[in-house]
Formats: C-alpha cells, structure tokens, sequence
C-alpha cells in the first residue's frame, strides 16, 4: 500500500522545495513557530505554474496562534479566508474544539459548508482533545476526507500506540495522517508500527541570514531576524525514499 508524504512548508521557498523534494501532497501555511497560520493567496498557483508540477496543496486556515477555541467573529474570519483560497487550494485544513475539549462540531459544519465540496483535514486540534477517539469518531461522521495526528502525544513516535489504535477505528474511512516530530530516524518505525497510510513532517533546517549589516533590535521579543526554519529539499528526498521503501 503507498504511503503518502505529506510536507509542511511555511514559505515560497519551503513549498518549492517540498515539491521538487518529492512529496506527494503539501501542506502550506505560515508563522510556522506560532503553530502555523493562514499564508496569503497566490504563491500556490505561481509556484505550481512556475514549476509545472501538479503535487497537490492543502492551505491552513487558521486566523490566529492559541487554542482552538473560536467566537462567531473568529469564524466569519475563517468563511473568508477559506473563500480566498477555493480556487487555489487543493484541500483546506481547519480544526475547532469546544470549551470543554470536545470537536466543536458547529464550527466544523460551518467549515464544510464554507468549503464547498473541498476535501477537509482535521489539524493537531484533535491532540488538544479531551480524548482523542472520541474526536475522531466525530470527525468521521461529520465527513472530513484527513486528519492530522501525533496520536494525542508531543510527538507521533511517542503516540505510536494511539496512533495504531486510530488506523483501526478509521477502518478506511478517513485518512489518518501522522505527524509531529517525523524525521528520517523515525519515519519507517512510524509507518510499520502504525500502519498510517500518511506522514507528515516539516524536513526543516535552520538558515542564516544573508544580511552583513546586522542591527541588534528584533521585530519581537525572543526573535531573530538572523536566522529562520525553512524546508530542507534533501531531507524531503530522503523521507521520500524511506517512505518509498516501506511500501
């Protein structure tokens, strides 16, 4: 059975390299170290027109970093930017939890109204759940085609067990995609003790700035203008080929 590698970019750049790096399906976004937020609309189509290579992107639609608890206000944000990326995205990734840490599955119905008829993946909410399967059972009823998962643990090794129990509950009926901390020195451990037909992982590395003149004043407190995580096209192929081998 193929297993999908799912590659989360966070920049032009990133997105460039997750494709030509051989993955089979982006996910894009930005603000990677806030958890990622919604990028704006046109650098999936100028890439993949640039490149002329039809990998499929799904965008992030998040408006904001924190939890996934969403007012009414928040979530018009969402219609909005969803609407802004319909004809460039291939599928959306959005995720809503309650006060209580259930799906909130109000905020999700909007979600498939608002996508019309793209393909939607339930994003690391789930992690922040009450219980994970409880979540997942609930994502399958409302018909999301994905969902993203460290199987309710900080990584998707640590999760593995959860992350098994999960494939079996889905049963073919969504597409548990594992992620949060996949590298090359776990990836295959992941895909044989889980049997996930999908994995996900950022293949980043840290870069430094091209800047000669360097002024000592951030734009943020705790941030360096010097320095940044983008994906890194040779551990996208060497995923790529770890993946393939497990087939």
């Amino acid at each position: 059975m193929k297993t999908i590698l799912e590659i989360c970019a966070g920049d032009a750049g990133s997105l460039e390299a997750g494709i030509l790096g051989g993955a089979d399906r982006i996910e894009f976004c930005c603000a990677l170290p806030l958890g990622g937020l919604t990028p704006l609309p046109g650098i999936v189509r100028e890439t993949k027109l640039r490149l002329g290579k039809p990998t499929p992107v799904n965008v992030l639609i998040r408006p904001r970093e924190g939890d996934f608890l969403y007012s009414d206000a928040e979530l018009d944000i969402f219609d909005e930017h969803m609407r802004q990326w319909l004809f460039e995205a291939d599928g959306l990734v959005v995720g809503a939890l309650t006060a209580d840490g259930r799906v909130d599955e109000r905020a999700c119905r909007r979600f498939i109204a608002a996508a019309d008829n793209k393909p939607l993946t339930f994003h690391r909410a789930i992690d922040q759940s009450r219980d994970p399967l409880e979540a997942l059972r609930a994502v399958i009823d409302l018909g999301f085609a994905r969902v993203l998962t460290s199987g309710g643990a900080p990584t998707a090794a640590e999760g593995i067990p959860m992350l098994e129990e999960m494939v079996k509950i889905a049963d073919g009926r969504i597409e548990i995609i594992a992620g949060g901390g996949v590298n090359p020195g776990n990836v295959a451990r992941i895909i044989r003790e889980t049997g996930v037909p999908a994995v996900h992982a950022s293949a980043s590395h840290i870069v430094a700035s091209g800047m000669i003149y360097r002024r000592a004043v951030s734009m943020a407190a705790g941030s360096d203008e010097y320095s940044r995580k983008v994906t890194d096209i040779q551990t996208v192929r060497e995923l790529a080929a770890l993946v393939r081998s497990e087939e």
